[in-house]
């Protein structure tokens, strides 16, 4: 399962819509929605 399916999966079972978990996390409704589509991937932190 590909990171974009399991950040869906994962978001809808926590019962939240984007919105809300993008104001959880501190980034934009356009994160997340590319997140979920599979346009890009969050950045690894040193």
């Amino acid at each position: 399962m590909r990171f974009c399916e399991k950040l869906k999966e994962a978001r809808t079972k926590a019962g939240l819509k984007q919105e809300e978990l993008a104001k959880a996390l501190g980034v934009s409704l356009r994160t997340i929605t590319n997140y979920e589509s599979g346009e890009c991937y969050p950045r690894k932190r040193d």
